[in-house]
């Protein structure tokens, strides 16, 4: 069984996006992004039988986005790097197809019937609209929501990549679902 999982991540400075692997003993896939940024970062980095403290995210095989020109890779020979979960704005998912999700908290999810409700967010010169369940809103104002039902505007492209023009160029599908940091974007 894989346990890697292929990640965009968008920081909050230096990079456009930055692409990696996280590896963790569990299967990534059952979890979803928003936990293991929340709860279960350290389990991203597991060498020599130890975990690292919570916090930070371990990737490796990593590509890194130029800010200025986002169709220009650069630090090459960075491959394996750790980040701060507070330096990241946004992460999606490269094979949303893989996610296996919990049937359990599906079906507790489904009995509750909470309307979720649209929130916009600025990233990179872009707004982008989901469907968030408010009471997440609330709880995590300073963590990683579920974003579902994902839109991206189109921006004028005269300034590099437009982020779907972007996601097109590395091959990332355009995502329907992105886990979004409340505590570092600015969100309706």
């Amino acid at each position: 069984m894989d346990l890697s999982r292929k990640l965009v991540i968008f920081p909050v400075d230096q990079f456009f996006a930055i692409v990696g692997f996280i590896r963790m003993v569990e299967d990534p896939y059952s979890l979803s992004i928003p936990d293991i940024f929340n709860h279960k970062s350290e389990q991203t980095h597991g060498a020599r039988d130890h975990e690292h403290k919570p916090g930070r995210i371990f990737l490796q095989d990593v590509q890194f986005y130029s800010l200025k020109d986002n169709s220009r890779e650069i630090c090459q020979s960075l491959t394996h790097i750790h980040i701060a979960t507070k330096d990241v704005r946004a992460v999606i998912d490269f094979h949303p197809e893989r996610f296996k999700g919990r049937d359990a908290l599906r079906m507790e999810a489904e009995e509750r019937i909470i309307d979720e409700e649209r929130m916009l967010v600025a990233l990179h010169g872009h707004v982008i609209s989901g469907d968030v369940h408010p009471w997440a809103v609330y709880r995590s104002s300073h963590e990683f929501v579920g974003m579902s039902t994902v839109t991206i505007d189109e921006p004028d492209e005269s300034h590099g990549l437009s982020l779907p023009a972007f996601l097109q160029f590395i091959g990332c599908p355009s995502p329907n679902y992105m886990a979004i940091h409340l505590g570092q974007t600015i969100h309706s």
